[in-house]
């Protein structure tokens, strides 16, 4: 019908794994299904809904879709962002006029090593960033550090560091397994990192421009 689904209602898109080609995807599910999914969708344009937000999308065709419903066992489609279409970032977090997809509020997550051994310390079994889903993880500073910073220069790009992010039942999903592991890593989290609007883990951020970044880089804060 439109509306968007994530790991919070299907804990079994974890098992869907897109592989970057140079020019698309290749997308397993869950080892039984395969599709390509090029770079420049083209197909028809179908409103879809993330949060407060309705734009147009366009439908990525029937593979996707055979296969994604298989997986879930519910009929659903595979959408992308239109081209002609902007969606934004929360502007209540000086966000505004910010480029975002389809992800739930900023384009970027910056979490640390430090700060997830510093969980992992307290947790009965330590977790893999992956619980976490980051674009970036930065080495060498103290745990939580992040808390205070404003702006992340990684490379050629420079990041506004907007607002620390809330986490979700997602964070409890084993990616291997496409199911929901207990309460942690949320319980633990609760008991020392507890923000306005629930646990937090990672900072949201916003480049300011389009760069590249790789591993390695060297990372400036401030």
């Amino acid at each position: 019908d439109g509306e968007f689904l994530t790991q919070r209602e299907e804990p079994r898109l974890a098992l869907v794994r897109p592989r970057w080609t140079g020019d698309g995807w290749n997308v397993d599910v869950a080892g039984e299904d395969r599709f390509q999914l090029p770079l420049r969708v083209s197909g028809p344009t179908v409103p879809a809904t993330v949060w407060d937000h309705t734009g147009p999308a366009v439908d990525a065709g029937a593979l996707p879709a055979a296969a994604l419903s298989r997986l879930l066992d519910r009929p659903v489609r595979l959408v992308v962002l239109a081209d002609d279409h902007d969606r934004h970032a929360d502007p209540g977090y000086g966000a505004d006029e910010a480029p975002v997809g389809f992800s739930d509020g900023f384009p970027l997550l910056v979490t640390t090593d430090a700060s997830l051994a510093d969980l992992n310390r307290r947790l009965p079994t330590p977790l893999p960033m992956r619980r976490f889903r980051p674009n970036l993880v930065i080495s060498g500073s103290s745990p939580w550090a992040e808390d205070d910073w404003r702006r992340v220069v990684v490379g050629a790009a420079t990041l506004d560091v907007v607002k620390p992010c809330s986490r979700c039942t997602i964070t409890t999903v084993d990616p291997d397994r496409g199911v929901r592991d207990g309460g942690e890593p949320l319980r633990t989290l609760g008991t020392f990192r507890r923000g306005e609007r629930g646990v937090i883990f990672g900072q949201n951020a916003v480049p300011r421009t389009t760069a590249t970044v790789a591993v390695g880089d060297p990372v400036t804060v401030g």
